[in-house]
């Protein structure tokens, strides 16, 4: 786990990446936050799906702070999702 919390946000700006690119985004960020053995296939997924639901225009933002990982998809029109992991104690 990162010694202190971190942001990591990226803008989208209209085509939906491939699966296999934010796979391995979600993935680094993950490791970097602590989480990676915790983070199961759906939660993977489940930002793949917002993401397309934004039509790829979206914003998204992992936050590693307090002993947790937050993960927000933004769009125009507002949170389209956002979930959360406790990171794991060493």
């Amino acid at each position: 786990m990162a010694d202190r919390g971190f942001v990591f946000a990226l803008e989208l700006s209209g085509r939906v990446p491939p699966s296999a690119l934010l796979r391995e985004l979600a993935s680094g960020v993950f490791a970097s936050a602590g989480v990676a053995a915790a983070a199961p296939p759906s939660l993977v997924d489940g930002l793949q799906a917002a993401v397309e639901g934004a039509g790829g225009r979206c914003h998204v933002r992992f936050l590693a702070e307090a002993g947790e990982l937050e993960i927000v998809v933004t769009s125009s029109a507002g949170r389209i999702w956002r979930t959360s992991r406790a990171i794991p104690r060493p």
